[in-house]
């Protein structure tokens, strides 16, 4: 995982996990959260496969002001994450959930799961929500995780190698947050998949550098995932 500055690669060994991890997080604050923010109809995606923590997915499907889907995690901020010892406030950023962004017309159905080329998103999604819990780390702003080491396509079919965590741009600055009372706070952010060749600029120079370069020449960047997107490097 690159680190916040994006100069160096930080490796994590597994951490030893206890019954602790099994707890729920606050699903029907969320679901409310999405639906305060975002709008339409939502579907549930629950995680039965008995994993530490237990990570559902919320979809909140396109309206006409958001003709697309929005994947949500419900279950990452079931816990705290292990913050940096020296970290300024760390109570107010320790607890997250993650979105990503799927086209309009992206298969739910249960037999398109079944295709890696289409899964992928999802396991990514589920994938990083649980990886903070399991390495005994954070994820924050700026932060990227590569496919493997060096990065690869995460199926055949897509130039996307990696994962990069950032605000979520296009859902506006209220989603960012949801404020509970006598709790930590639960910020959301999203997953936006990057090539190996951005992965490379941001591990050269940093997350604000790369995200400049998707303002200026790709903005559509920040959109539904796009797995054969041209590169901005």
């Amino acid at each position: 995982m690159a680190d916040t500055d994006g100069t160096h690669v930080v490796r994590h060994d597994p951490v030893q996990r206890s019954g602790r991890e099994r707890a729920e997080a606050n699903d029907a604050a969320i679901a409310a959260h999405l639906e305060a923010h975002l709008g339409g109809e939502q579907l549930l995606w629950s995680d039965e496969t008995g994993e530490s923590p237990r990570v559902h997915v919320r979809f909140a499907l396109p309206t006409a002001e958001r003709p697309f889907i929005v994947a949500t995690t419900s279950g990452m901020s079931a816990h705290p994450m292990v913050m940096p010892p020296n970290m300024a406030e760390a109570s107010l950023w320790c607890r997250a959930e993650l979105s990503i962004l799927l086209p309009g017309d992206f298969r739910l159905d249960e037999a398109s799961m079944q295709d890696p080329r289409n899964f992928w998103p999802l396991g990514l999604l589920k994938g990083l929500a649980r990886l903070p819990h399991r390495y005994g780390t954070f994820l924050g702003y700026g932060h990227s995780v590569p496919n493997g080491d060096p990065p690869e396509p995460y199926c055949e079919g897509t130039t996307l190698a990696a994962a990069m965590i950032i605000p979520p741009v296009l859902l506006g600055d209220a989603f960012f947050t949801l404020a509970r009372r006598d709790a930590d706070p639960v910020r959301f952010y999203q997953v936006l998949p990057i090539t190996a060749a951005e992965t490379a600029f941001l591990l050269k120079f940093d997350a604000q550098r790369l995200l400049g370069r998707f303002d200026h020449s790709q903005r559509a960047v920040y959109g539904p995932v796009d797995p054969v997107r041209t590169s901005t490097v």
